[in-house]
C-alpha cells in the first residue's frame, strides 16, 4: 500500500545538495557531507515512521502481559480485591476490574495475539505508512533537484507519476477523517501535488535545468506548508500520541506487577526485595528506550524546522526586493494547468549570480552545522 517514512530523505539534505552541485562543484567535501547526512536521515526517519506501528504492537503485547498478571493474581490470591479475569492469550474478554486498561477504542474481539495485534493496530499501520509516504514526497523533491542540477537528464517522469498516484491513495484512505483533519490533510495533498507538478514541469522544459531560483521561490509556500503538516503529524500521532500512550501502558503494567508481588511475597522479605530490584531494572530499561525515542523525534522535528527555515531563507534571498505582485507574476506560469504550454520567462531562466552563490554556500554551511548533530541523535534513537 502506501509506504510512509523514508525520512525525509529529506528536503533536508538534497535540497541544499542541489545548490552545492549547481554552484560549488569544487567543494566536494561539502557535497559528501550532505550526501552522508541525507543517507542517515533517510534511513532513520524511515525507522521512526515504522515505529508508529511497532509501538502499537508493543502496547498490545503489554496489555496481554498486564491481563495475564491480573489472571495470575486472581487465581493464586483469591482473596485479593480483584475479579478473576481470563488470561488475555487464552480466551474471553479482558478483565472487568477497575485496574484494567481503559481504552477509548472499541474492544478488540480477538485473544490470539497475532489476530489481536492485526485488529488493534490497523490505524497505527496506516498512520505509519502515511508518514513514510509524505516523507518520500519530500525526499523525491530534493533528490530530483539535486540530479537535475548536476546535469542528470534521466527520465524521472515515472517516479513523479508514481508519487501522484501515492498521494491519491493516501487521500482515499483519509476520506472518513473528521472535517478539521480532512481540511488539513487536503491542504497537504495540494502542496504535495504542486511540488510534484513543479518537478514534472522542470523535466518537461530543458531551459529550466539548473535554474533553481524559480523552483525555490515558487515552491517555498508549498514546502513551508508541507513541512508544517509533517511536523504536526509526527508530533500529534507519535510524540504526543503513540509514545505517550505506550509510556502510560508501561507504567500501569509495572504497577500491577509490583502490587501483585507485594502481596505474593509479603512473608518473604528477601525474595520480595530481589523481585523488586529485578522489576525496577526492567522498568528502567524500557523507560530509557522510550525516552531515547522521544529525543529522536524531537531531533527529527528540529531537522524539519531547520530545513523549512533554510528553504525560506534562500527563497527570500533569491526574491530580493520582489513585491508580492511581482512574485505572483514571476510564478504565474510556473504551475500551468493540465495540457497548458510552459512559457519560460527570461527571469525564470537566469542562473544564480555571484552574490547569490556566496549566500547559498554560507547558508548551507550553517545548515549543516545544525543538522548533522541532530541527524546523529536521530540515528542513535532509531
Amino acid at each position: 500500500m502506501l509506504s510512509m517514512s523514508r525520512s525525509l530523505r529529506l528536503i533536508t539534505l538534497t535540497l541544499p545538495l542541489s545548490f552545492m552541485l549547481t554552484s560549488c562543484y569544487e567543494d566536494l567535501k561539502s557535497v559528501e557531507d550532505f550526501g552522508l547526512t541525507s543517507a542517515s536521515i533517510q534511513e532513520n526517519s524511515s525507522n521512526l515512521s515504522k515505529d508508529i506501528y511497532d509501538s502499537c504492537i508493543r502496547q498490545e503485547l503489554t496489555k496481554i502481559s498486564y491481563e495475564n498478571v491480573e489472571y495470575e493474581r486472581g487465581t493464586t490470591l483469591p482473596s485479593a480485591p480483584l475479579t478473576q479475569p481470563t488470561p488475555a492469550n487464552i480466551l474471553s474478554p479482558s478483565s472487568n476490574s477497575s485496574e484494567s486498561f481503559n481504552f477509548n477504542s472499541p474492544v478488540n474481539p480477538y485473544k490470539f495475539p497475532p489476530a489481536r495485534i492485526k485488529a488493534g493496530c490497523q490505524d497505527a499501520k496506516l498512520q505509519s505508512e502515511i508518514v513514510e509516504e509524505l516523507n518520500q514526497v519530500l525526499f523525491t523533491y530534493v533528490e530530483i533537484l539535486g540530479r537535475l542540477a548536476s546535469g542528470n537528464t534521466l527520465n524521472f517522469e515515472p517516479s513523479l507519476q508514481a508519487i501522484i498516484t501515492s498521494i491519491t491513495q493516501i487521500s482515499d484512505t483519509r476520506m472518513n477523517a473528521d472535517n478539521t483533519k480532512k481540511q488539513e490533510f487536503d491542504r497537504g495533498l495540494t502542496d504535495g501535488l504542486n511540488i510534484t507538478q513543479s518537478l514534472l514541469n522542470l523535466y518537461a522544459d530543458k531551459q529550466r535545468y539548473e535554474k533553481l531560483k524559480p523552483i525555490i521561490i515558487c515552491n517555498n509556500t508549498s514546502i513551508s506548508s508541507y513541512i508544517k503538516n509533517l511536523e504536526k503529524i509526527v508530533n500529534n500521532y507519535y510524540l504526543v500520541g503513540v509514545i505517550k500512550e505506550e509510556e502510560n501502558k508501561l507504567d500501569r503494567y509495572f504497577d500491577v506487577r509490583y502490587r501483585f508481588n507485594i502481596i505474593k511475597f509479603n512473608n518473604n522479605p528477601e525474595r520480595l526485595n530481589n523481585v523488586i530490584v529485578t522489576l525496577s531494572s526492567e522498568y528502567e530499561q524500557q523507560t530509557q528506550a522510550i525516552n531515547q525515542k522521544k529525543q529522536g523525534v524531537l531531533a527529527f522535528l528540529a531537522i524539519l524546522q531547520q530545513t523549512s527555515t533554510t528553504h525560506n531563507s534562500l527563497a527570500n534571498q533569491f526574491k530580493g526586493d520582489m513585491t508580492s505582485e511581482a512574485e505572483k507574476t514571476f510564478c504565474g506560469n510556473y504551475f500551468p494547468k493540465k495540457n497548458e504550454n510552459i512559457n519560460v520567462s527570461k527571469a525564470q531562466a537566469q542562473k544564480l549570480d555571484f552574490h547569490e552563490i556566496q549566500f547559498t554556500r554560507q547558508t548551507l554551511r550553517n545548515y549543516l552545522k545544525v543538522v548533522k548533530p541532530l541527524a546523529q541523535k536521530l540515528e542513535k534513537s532509531f
